[in-house]
């Protein structure tokens, strides 16, 4: 599962600039995470949608899809920080 090809981890034998590039990469990457919690989209039970369980699926990949192009909007004058 997942999509081991594209995860990178820090191991023996990686330089120290580069161990500290990617701790720079896993902080920026849970600043957005924490944006991302603070709609609480995923906190509380999802009730939209009549239409059944794959209607509200719909609805609730679209308001989480529309957070986070809030945030990226958000991203343009409160950058995170250069990686």
């Amino acid at each position: 599962s997942g999509a081991p090809d594209k995860i990178v981890t820090t191991r023996k034998g990686q330089s120290l600039a580069l161990k500290k590039w990617l701790g720079r990469v896993k902080s920026r990457q849970e600043t957005f995470f924490s944006r991302m919690k603070g709609f609480a989209v995923l906190k509380n039970r999802f009730r939209h949608g009549k239409r059944g369980s794959s209607d509200k699926m719909r609805r609730h990949k679209h308001c989480f899809e529309s957070i986070a192009v809030l945030i990226a909007y958000d991203l343009e004058d409160h950058p995170l920080f250069e990686v």
